[in-house]
């Protein structure tokens, strides 16, 4: 990393303060200009979809979004690509189990969603959910977005068949609607307050699309509170639905009966790949043990989410 940032950043590394390795690598560096940036590296095959989502970033970090602002461009490094990003410190994940969460998170969300829709530049594509996007008849991507899931293991036939219904239902619904720009792995730990409650910023933005706007808060609402290593992280169904209400609230309008049949469906489709990175790390012991997405997907499966979100 260091001879990539003296080559694309001009600067050699003076420190590095932390790493953090998921599907990617992140790292926190000063260089030696003085500069404080977190430099990303990313699979290879990412590297288009990382290059737009970028660009819409840089464009919201213009309009005053709390967005740190990309450094450069996304360049090689060893078998994937690199990018960096000014560094924002200080602040911590939102509570989502605190008062007022879900309306500060799903406000906030629709703030971004329609800054988003009116500074991304025409030309760039983003790309849309796997629940829209991949083949009929592929219901998960592959590979996933963490190579150590395996999406084939035994014992989620319930959940696969869950998920072919909800992407059914999905797709139908979202042919031919209007498309925004939105932020779909939107989680408690991708958005750090202040400790008065003040937003610094929000992270994570490789996980920009283009999809109906019902998709994007569907998917929302399958994982706001997560902040993983706090004590069960994952989002009740009540929890799912305030955000949704939150979000209407924000909105101006409730979702009609075509949009919540959509939101339905994204939701339920996301939770089930949840579901299914979970049952993988339980078979395979690769990860942490939880059961918390197929609590999620059991639960949703018996009182529906369109009790306002089923």
């Amino acid at each position: 990393m260091g001879a990539w940032c003296r080559e694309h950043l001009g600067a050699a590394v003076g420190t590095v303060h932390w790493t953090v390795a998921s599907s990617g690598v992140v790292h926190a560096v000063d260089l030696s200009d003085g500069r404080q940036l977190v430099v990303k590296i990313r699979p290879a095959e990412q590297a288009g979809r990382v290059a737009e989502s970028r660009i819409v970033q840089g464009a919201l970090a213009d309009a005053g979004f709390p967005v740190p602002r990309p450094v450069g461009d996304l360049h090689p490094l060893g078998d994937g690509v690199a990018g960096a990003e000014v560094r924002v410190d200080g602040g911590a994940a939102v509570d989502a189990r605190s008062s007022g969460a879900a309306a500060s998170m799903a406000g906030l969300l629709r703030e971004l969603v329609v800054a988003a829709s009116e500074v991304a530049p025409a030309h760039v594509e983003l790309h849309e959910p796997w629940g829209i996007a991949l083949p009929p008849e592929q219901l998960w991507p592959d590979p996933p977005h963490d190579l150590r899931f395996d999406l084939r293991v035994p014992g989620g036939e319930w959940i696969d068949d869950l998920a072919s219904g909800f992407r059914t239902r999905l797709v139908a619904g979202s042919a031919g609607a209007e498309r925004v720009v939105g932020h779909v792995d939107w989680r408690a730990e991708h958005v750090h307050v202040d400790a008065d409650g003040a937003v610094v910023a929000v992270f994570d933005w490789d996980s920009l699309v283009r999809a109906p706007e019902s998709v994007v808060v569907g998917q929302a609402a399958a994982g706001w509170t997560i902040v993983w290593g706090r004590p069960d992280p994952h989002p009740s169904v009540a929890e799912c639905r305030s955000f949704v209400a939150a979000y209407e609230q924000a909105r101006g309008r409730p979702f009609d009966d075509a949009e919540s049949e959509i939101l339905d469906a994204a939701h339920g489709y996301v939770v089930a790949y949840g579901a299914r990175c979970e049952l993988s790390d339980s078979v395979t012991g690769r990860g942490p043990a939880s059961t918390g997405w197929r609590d999620l997907l059991r639960a949703r499966r018996r009182d529906g989410l369109r009790g306002r979100v089923g």
